[in-house]
This record gives structure tokens, C-alpha cells and sequence, in this order.
């Protein structure tokens, strides 16, 4: 028998042993977490490939792994399409197999990650939701912070602000609950403050910034990384900046500079930048003499160092004393200041090819400063040395845009440099004024338009203006012998050959950049331009909108016209006016803008009036606002009746990205299409309620009904994919082997945040995903195959206007994808009339007729048609189809039977059978004698 002596010390010793064990694993997940806090990374990955390589690897223990397995690939940049697999397979084994709360949340708030980093913001709070089920079995008490934290992140990509806020006051109050660290609590802060001043809630937000500073006593004086003293007064003196308070951003900003300790490298980045900050502040209040002190002292911290790190602060500093001396009407200091700066950039910082990009900024305040003194002294030289500075400046600008990787990192680059191209159009119209034959400024400045439409699009497609070869073997022998003294020798004096070098390869692509355009690649364009707009018996109209004014250039195969349109000619108002009058429901029972429209045509096209009265055929490439506005509406004149006559109804219009897209023409594919005209309409019937309630329909839009739509896609195709067959993933599995995408369906815009807008399939079960394609996800699919996009949802062409690229609207995210040509909706389109005047399109097309030409031929029987007659004569019915892209035809054309030509044909043969047999008998005659 046992005593029980022994049964209480068997039992404390298993539970002893459990107690052991459960720490040991705890201790083993803690070495994972404080070597990833640490950012210990090298040593992590040792740790996780040892673990995983251990074949006695516990289920939980490998769940854990794998979760920082994911974060680690996170950090390098992994592939986000193989992160996601991995990330989804991690959450389904640890499911699958039980390992627990912990890895379970954590799965799932690594897989929702990687989901919002593609912009799929309801993806990523699915995978959430099933970490929430998990999330109160989590031992890490930093767990739920994160998990708020995110949905924040998310909320706020989503646009859904007031959310994003609910959440991070969850993990504010979750923080607080759980006493986080005053570190991790004013990271906290820190981010509902940048989201209220994003809401503009002031008050709210003076609450916080208060918060943060009195907190500031829980913070170490200063830390090259991470928060300190330091970092929140600067962060706080930026966002009280962003409030238009610049008094007090500087005042934060002398207060942040005092905790500096100039020990280390990175230290004197943090006070050079402090400084910089100032300098910018002063500048807006137009504190010259603060402004100019604050640069000195960033070059005196600098001194004579040639480190590259310093690089960007000495330019900015130089810059700024170049700037102010030219705000004091002195352009020749401007000038020396900024020659000294490009030789000391090369001689003791020696840029290379790759920061030439810097170069624009002074080559740009260059031509500002010669501007000036053309203004003053009316020298023709100043003005085209000015020219000869701003086409250099545009180039690097350019060339820097490319080097740019992501979308959103070339459109705020473009965004800062708009007003760079606004200066190169205004003195080579100057030079225009002067010189109105001279064809290698026209082509200059129509080069230089163009480079600022569609900018990142072009990026996407084979570009025309390669650097002659000449140019290139050149660049090519300069770089092989940088190379050679750089890294094949260790001879003194190899710096001085590699700062040679450097300069001979600025001087070799600022002599490119103008000689090449004007000399090489304009003029042999210019005639390629002019042979495609002759077969196509076409003009191309393409415009530039500025701050002030309005250039635009106009070619035909004989003609090239380049004028400006003043801003002071309330063309501006006139614009905004329309295109507020087009984007109302009141304009169903009665267009009001014919006046307006009339006004916009007087400013825009009277100046070409005569130019375009023979053209049938007008591509045009608009800008701004002018995206907005459909050109079919403008109003040429009003007959003796007062009605309008619309610019439609006498010119066939289609619109190109940019002049490029307009002469790239697109490979036909070798690959063999599964359809050839894809069409989908999910809305042919009324949906039904007993969808389940998961799937969180927004019945505001998604009930409704578009009983013209089965017709619309019945009459283009044979197979049309109706209702519960038109699905998000079928589309997923057969649009890029479509000759033909056909949508005839909902979407919804976001016009502040382009990432949100998508268009709608029918749903599947359970995920409410599954039937919304977002703009990000149709720009990340592969449709180069396809030939044209049809996208009747209201809408498709609308969407937030990016100066330098465009309106990103979901048809552009088609062209993204590479789709060449895309029929899209501008307003809320009308059912019935769209489907009519589709179907009709895609009648002609199929005759033979080019896209443009089937598209007005479509128009125009709808305005003839009198079943119509109520509706017919209001442009709101017809003009908000519009055709982007290329106009190229798809089908051959038929060759329809010409009873007068078979009479001739037939009368000439018989003409000439006699006249053989006449021939011949007469011979016979000849001969017999």
C-alpha cells in the first residue's frame, strides 16, 4: 500500500516537471521575441533553422517558428505573393493540427499583414476575425495591441477613417489596461495623432500632442534610433506645422535640437536634419535672414566632410542661399552659388550616374535665375541658355522618376516636379513668341508634355526615346574605365580619374538630353507622327494644364500649331463649373451646361477652329481637370433653332494616355484565346435575401437590378456568363486568355482613396471578398493578351486625379495590366441607353470598323433612334462612354456586295471578251491575205 507521502510528492514532482517544461517553452518563444525586438536578425534565422532541423520539434514549438519564420522573410523582401502562400499554409497547419492560441492569432495576423501590404484590406480583416477567435487564449500580453494596431492600419488604408480611429483607441486602451511601456504607449499616441490631423479634428488633436509631451519625461534624452525626447518633439513640431502653426513647430524644433548629443555619425544626420526642418519652416514665414542663418549652420556642421550621408543637406542648404539671393533679385549670385554647388558635388562628394537626379534642382533654379535676367535685359541668349538649363533639369527629373520602384513613389515624385515642367512650357513658349517657325522648340515642348502624361503608365510599356547608339557605347567605354580604377587598380590618384570620369558622364547625358531631343529623336518622330495620323486621316490634340495657364499642341500630317490658353480667361471656372453640372442626377431631365460648354470650346478650340473643320478624326490627350470633362459635349456653335452642336456630332473623338501609347502599337499575341469576347453581368436578376449574412452585401448597391444588361451581353456574345456564374474567380482563371473583357455589372469608386474602388462579381459563399475586385489586384494581374476592356459600371473612368499621371480609375488599373484599349463610363451610367449604344458598338465593330469610328456610329444612331426621342438629345444618355487608348480596328472589315460594282465589273468583262474575239478574228483576216 502507498502512503500518502509518496502520492503528494509524485504529484508536486509532475507538476514540477509540467511547470519546467511549460517554462522552457515560454523561455524558448522569449528568446524568439527578444531576438526579433532586438533586431537581432543574423541570430534569429540561426535559431529558427536550427529548430526546425530539431526532428523532436514540438507541434506548438514549430507553429511559433514558422510565425517568425514568415516575419524574418517580411524583412528581406520576400516575394508578398510566396509570403502569402506560406503565411496561409502556416495558419492552416496550426489549425489543422491545434497548435494553440498562440500560433494560431499569430498565423493570422501574419497572413491578414500580408494581405493589407497587397492592398486587400477585406481579405485582411477575414483573417483577423480568426485570430479574434483565438485572441483571449494568447499569453503575450503585446498580442492585442498589435492586433488593433492593425486594423487601424487598415481601416486607414481603407479610407474608413472614423474606424481606424475606434480601433486604435481599442489598443490605446488595451495598452493601458495591460501597462505597456511609456515607449510603446506613445507609439500609440503617435499614430492617432497623425490619423486626427488626416481628420483635421484639431482640438482632439492638441489633446493628444498635450499627452505626448507630458510624457515626454518617461523618455531617454536622445537615441540615434527609436523614440526619444528627441524624435516626439520633432514629430509633434511637424504635425503643429502641418496645422499652419509654424511659431510653434519651431519652437519644438530648437527645443528637439537641444537633446542632441554630437557623438556619432548618425547624430549629426539627426541635428542636420533638425536644421533643415528650421530652414523650411523660416522660409514659409519668410524669415530670409533666419532662413540663410539656418543653412550656414547646417554647411558649418558639414565642414569640409565629403561623406555622402552629408550630401543631401549640403545641396539643400546651398540650394537655399541660391534661392534666397534670387528672391533678392540677384540672379548672377544665384548662378555662382549654384556652379560652385555642381563642382563640389562631383569634385568632393563624386556623385555618380545614379544621383545625377540632384542635378535637376539646380539645373531647374538655374533656368529660373537666367529667366530673370531675360526678363530684365530681353536677351534672346539668356532666354535659350535658359531653355538649354530647364531640358537638362526635365531629363533628370525623368531619369529619377524611372529609378523610382513603386507606383506610389514615382506619383508623389511627379507631384513635387510639376511645377518644373510648368516652367520648361513657359519659356519655350516664350521662345515660340519670338520664333513661331522654329520646329525643334515646337517638338521640344511637345516632348516635354508628354513626358508628363501617363508618366508611371509609360513606364509599364517599351518606350520610343532609347539613347542612340552612338551616345550609349560611349557611356558604356566611361563606365568600363570607372570600373577599372575603382575596383581592377589601387594606384594613387585613381579618385581623380573616377571624378573625371563622373563629370565627362554629366556632361555626355546633359549634351544628350538637348542634342539628342532636338536633333535625333524629335524630328524622325515627328514624321512617324505625322505618317500614322495620315493613314489614319486624324489629328492629335493634346494639352498641359498648369497653375496658370493652359498649353496645348495641335498636329496634323502638314500641320503643328503650339499656343497657350490664359488662365485669367475664367477657363479655370469654366472647367470646374462643368464638370460639377455633368456628376449630378438632375442632369437626367435636362442638360444644363450647353452655355458653359459653349464658353470651354471658345477658350480651348476656337483658336483651331479652321484647323479642324476638314478633320473627321481627333485624338486627343487632355490634363487636369480636363480629364473630367468629356469633349464630345463641347459646344462648337448653336443653330438658328438655339440647339447645340456638340463636337460629337461632326468629329469622331477618341482619347490617348499620351502621345507615345498613341504610336506604340501592341504585338498581336501568338496565344490562343478561350474566349473571345469574355462577358459577365451578374445583375441580370434580382438577388436574393437568403444570401448568408457573412458575406455583408451592400445592398445600397448590390440588389439593384440591371435588367438591360443580359441583353447588353447576349448580343455580343454567344456564351455570355449570367448571375451566379459571374464570379470574381472565374474572371480570375480566364481574363488574360480573352481577346475581349466584357463587364456589365456595379462598381464602386473611392475618389479619395483609388486602392478602395472595385468593381462587382456575383458572391460566393462565405467570404465578401469574393465578389469585389479591387484596383490593386486587377494592376497586379498579367492582360497584355487582351486586345480591349469593356467596363459599363458607372463610373469606371472616374476617380482621383493625380497631376502627371491621370485620373486612377479602375479603367486605368486595366491599362496597368496591360490592356491597350478601354471602353469605360464616366458618371452613373443609364441602363437601357448604355446597353443600346454598347451592343450597337460592338456591332460595327465586328463589321470591320476601327473602335473609335464604331463608337461614333453607336452615338449617333442613339441620337437618331426615335424610340429614344425623350432622352436622346441630352448628352448626359451618350457622352459618358468613352473610348482610351488604341483605336485600331479587331475584326477585318466585310466586304459588303456593291450591286454597281458587279454591273461594271460584269459589263467590262464582256467588253473585253469581245474585243479578244474581234482581235482575233481580224488576225485570222491579216493572215489569210
Amino acid at each position: 500500500m502507498i502512503d500518502k507521502g509518496t502520492i503528494y510528492f509524485s504529484l508536486l514532482l509532475i507538476f514540477c516537471l509540467l511547470s519546467f517544461c511549460n517554462a522552457k517553452c515560454i523561455a524558448e518563444n522569449d528568446d524568439f521575441y527578444k531576438l526579433y525586438n532586438s533586431r537581432k536578425y543574423d541570430e534569429l534565422r540561426g535559431l529558427i533553422s536550427r529548430t526546425l532541423d530539431n526532428p523532436k520539434i514540438s507541434t506548438k514549438k514549430k507553429a511559433i517558428t514558422n510565425f517568425y519564420d514568415i516575419r524574418l522573410k517580411v524583412i528581406d523582401g520576400v516575394n508578398l505573393d510566396t509570403l502569402n502562400n506560406l503565411s496561409i499554409n502556416n495558419l492552416e497547419w496550426s489549425i489543422k493540427h491545434n497548435s494553440g492560441a498562440n500560433a494560431i492569432c499569430k498565423n493570422a495576423y501574419n497572413t491578414a499583414e500580408i494581405h493589407y501590404r497587397r492592398y486587400q484590406a477585406d481579405s485582411a480583416i477575414l483573417f483577423l476575425n480568426v485570430a479574434k477567435q483565438y485572441i483571449d487564449g494568447v499569453q503575450e500580453h503585446w498580442f492585442k495591441k498589435k492586433y488593433y494596431n492593425l486594423l487601424f492600419a487598415i481601416y486607414y488604408q481603407k479610407g474608413e477613417m472614423h474606424s481606424a480611429l475606434n480601433y486604435i483607441n481599442k489598443a490605446i486602451d488595451n495598452a493601458e489596461k495591460e501597462g505597456n511601456t511609456p515607449e510603446s504607449m506613445i507609439s500609440l499616441w503617435h499614430n492617432k495623432s497623425a490619423l486626427l490631423l488626416t481628420l483635421k479634428e484639431n482640438k482632439e488633436l492638441n489633446k493628444v500632442q498635450k499627452i505626448l509631451l507630458d510624457n515626454a519625461i518617461h523618455l531617454p534624452d536622445y537615441k540615434t534610433h527609436g523614440y526619444s525626447k528627441h524624435w516626439l518633439y520633432k514629430n509633434i513640431a511637424w504635425n503643429i506645422a502641418h496645422q499652419g502653426n509654424i511659431d510653434s513647430a519651431i519652437y519644438l524644433l530648437k527645443k528637439s535640437k537641444d537633446y542632441i548629443k554630437a557623438e556619432k555619425q548618425e547624430d549629426y544626420i539627426n541635428m542636420l536634419s533638425t536644421y533643415n526642418s528650421l530652414a523650411s519652416y523660416y522660409e514659409k514665414l519668410g524669415e530670409h535672414q533666419l532662413f540663410e542663418k539656418s543653412c550656414q549652420q547646417m554647411l558649418s556642421i558639414i565642414g569640409r566632410s565629403d561623406n555622402k550621408k552629408f550630401l543631401k543637406y549640403y545641396h539643400d542648404a546651398i540650394m537655399g542661399i541660391a534661392r534666397s539671393n534670387l528672391q533678392k533679385n540677384n540672379p548672377n549670385g544665384t548662378i555662382i552659388q549654384l556652379d560652385s554647388l555642381e563642382d563640389i558635388l562631383f569634385r568632393r562628394f563624386m556623385i555618380d550616374e545614379n544621383e545625377f537626379h540632384i542635378l535637376s534642382d539646380i539645373y531647374s533654379l538655374r533656368a529660373k535665375a537666367k529667366q530673370n535676367k531675360y526678363l530684365r535685359s530681353k536677351s534672346v541668349t539668356d532666354l535659350l541658355e535658359c531653355k538649354s538649363d530647364i531640358l537638362i533639369a526635365v531629363q533628370y527629373a525623368i531619369r529619377k522618376k524611372k529609378q523610382l520602384y513603386t507606383s506610389k513613389d514615382k506619383l508623389n515624385y511627379l507631384s513635387r516636379y510639376y511645377d518644373l515642367f510648368e516652367l520648361a512650357l513657359s519659356i519655350m513658349h516664350e521662345i515660340h513668341q519670338i520664333a513661331p517657325d522654329n520646329e525643334e522648340n515646337m517638338l521640344s515642348a511637345l516632348m516635354v508634355m508628354d513626358q508628363i502624361h501617363s508618366a508611371v503608365l509609360e513606364d509599364h510599356t517599351d518606350l520610343r526615346f532609347d539613347k542612340p547608339e552612338i551616345i550609349r557605347n560611349k557611356e558604356d567605354s566611361l563606365l568600363k574605365a570607372r570600373a577599372y580604377y575603382l575596383y581592377d587598380t589601387l594606384q594613387e590618384g585613381y579618385s581623380r580619374q573616377v571624378q573625371d570620369i563622373n563629370i565627362q558622364l554629366h556632361q555626355l547625358n546633359a549634351n544628350f538630353n538637348v542634342v539628342a531631343w532636338e536633333h535625333i529623336a524629335l524630328k524622325e518622330f515627328k514624321k512617324d507622327i505625322q505618317k500614322k495620323l495620315n493613314q489614319n486621316e486624324a489629328a492629335y490634340l493634346t494639352f498641359f494644364t498648369g497653375k496658370d495657364h493652359i498649353y496645348a499642341q495641335f498636329i496634323t500630317e502638314d500641320k503643328h500649331v503650339f499656343f497657350k490658353v490664359d488662365g485669367n480667361s475664367q477657363v479655370f471656372d469654366n472647367i470646374n463649373q462643368l464638370s460639377k453640372v455633368l456628376y449630378t442626377k438632375e442632369q437626367k431631365h435636362g442638360f444644363k451646361g450647353d452655355s458653359i460648354s459653349y464658353k470651354i470650346y471658345q477658350s480651348l478650340l476656337n483658336p483651331l477652329e479652321k484647323d479642324i473643320e476638314d478633320i473627321e478624326n481627333l485624338v486627343i490627350s487632355p490634363s487636369g481637370k480636363l480629364y473630367y470633362i468629356p469633349f464630345d459635349i463641347l459646344v462648337s456653335k448653336f443653330t438658328e433653332d438655339n440647339n447645340p452642336l456638340y463636337l460629337a456630332q461632326t468629329h469622331n473623338i477618341q482619347y490617348a494616355f499620351s502621345l507615345k501609347s498613341f504610336m506604340n502599337k501592341k504585338a498581336n499575341s501568338k496565344k490562343k484565346y478561350t474566349h473571345n469576347i469574355l462577358a459577365m453581368a451578374p445583375f441580370v436578376d434580382q438577388w436574393s435575401r437568403s444570401l448568408p449574412s457573412q458575406s455583408k452585401l451592400d445592398y445600397s448597391i448590390e440588389s439593384l437590378k440591371l435588367p438591360f444588361s443580359r441583353r447588353e451581353v447576349s448580343s455580343i456574345s454567344s456564351a455570355p456568363l449570367l448571375a451566379e456564374n459571374a464570379t470574381k474567380s472565374y474572371f480570375m482563371d480566364y481574363a488574360d486568355s480573352s481577346k475581349i473583357i466584357h463587364l456589365a455589372t456595379h462598381a464602386k469608386v473611392n475618389p479619395e482613396t483609388p486602392t478602395n474602388s472595385y468593381i462587382l462579381f456575383y458572391p460566393n459563399k462565405g467570404l465578401s471578398s469574393n465578389n469585389k475586385l479591387y484596383t490593386e489586384e486587377i494592376k497586379a494581374m498579367n492582360l497584355s493578351n487582351v486586345k480591349m476592356a469593356t467596363l459599363t459600371a458607372c463610373q469606371t473612368g472616374n476617380g482621383k486625379l493625380l497631376m502627371g499621371e491621370g485620373v486612377m480609375s479602375l479603367a486605368r488599373s486595366f491599362a496597368y495590366a496591360g490592356v491597350p484599349c478601354l471602353l469605360m463610363t464616366l458618371w452613373n451610367a443609364d441602363d437601357e441607353s448604355t446597353s443600346y449604344i454598347v451592343s450597337n458598338f460592338y456591332d460595327y465593330l465586328k463589321q470591320g470598323y476601327s473602335k473609335s469610328e464604331s463608337l461614333f456610329l453607336a452615338k449617333k444612331d442613339f441620337r437618331e433612334n426615335d424610340d429614344f426621342r425623350l432622352i436622346n438629345k441630352n448628352p448626359f444618355y451618350w457622352a459618358n462612354i468613352q473610348l482610351l487608348g488604341d483605336s485600331e480596328p479587331l475584326f477585318e472589315r466585310k466586304r459588303s456586295f456593291n450591286s454597281r460594282s458587279f454591273v461594271i465589273c460584269i459589263f467590262t468583262t464582256i467588253l473585253l471578251v469581245l474585243f479578244i474575239y474581234v482581235f482575233s478574228k481580224y488576225r485570222k483576216v491579216i493572215l489569210r491575205k
